[in-house]
């Protein structure tokens, strides 16, 4: 404008990060001021996957902590990263907490506001569990029912822990 005098119609704006366009801020022919956001540009080599966890995940869920993401687009296919970031609030409505998984994106598979599912990977402790069927829960206490003598039973007050695929771990009052 200032050689030629003549104010340019068109103009070619080139993005200082190199990715995918996100979400374009502006439409043909608006005037923008100077410093104005045009356009969102991610990168997907890498990307953030941001999932909620139950307040019984919790305890799994520190910074550093592998995580495998997987997609229902790609079959059998497993990306993996680690969680980089856990948030301090839960949820009053769904009593969720959620964490930010840094994760590699070779080929740019995965996209933006896509569906997966995440799988924490810890450290594999042996614990002590029993069938989920054997506690009964009464509110306060949890109870399992132990052979005394041969058919002889009497309840045990036990404390719980994490449950799943049918399990219940025994935190203590059994051995």
């Amino acid at each position: 404008l200032a050689r030629t005098r003549q104010p340019k119609i068109a103009l070619t704006v080139f993005s200082p990060v190199a990715g995918v366009v996100t979400e374009r801020l502006v439409t043909a022919g608006q005037y923008v001021n100077e410093g104005a956001s045009l356009f969102s540009v991610s990168p997907l080599s890498s990307i953030w996957v941001e999932a909620e966890l139950y307040e019984n995940e919790i305890g799994r869920a520190l910074v550093g902590t592998p995580a495998v993401v997987t997609s229902e687009a790609y079959p059998g296919k497993e990306f993996h990263g680690r969680i980089a970031f856990v948030d301090s609030v839960v949820n009053p409505e769904t009593r969720t907490v959620k964490v930010r998984i840094d994760l590699p994106n070779p080929g740019a598979l995965l996209k933006p506001e896509m569906f997966v599912r995440v799988a924490l990977k810890g450290r594999k402790a042996p614990v002590l569990a029993i069938p989920e069927g054997a506690v009964v829960i009464t509110g306060e206490r949890a109870l399992a029912w132990i052979e005394t003598a041969p058919g002889t039973f009497e309840p045990r007050r036990i404390s719980v822990g994490r449950r799943g695929e049918g399990f219940c771990e025994v935190l203590s009052g059994l051995s």
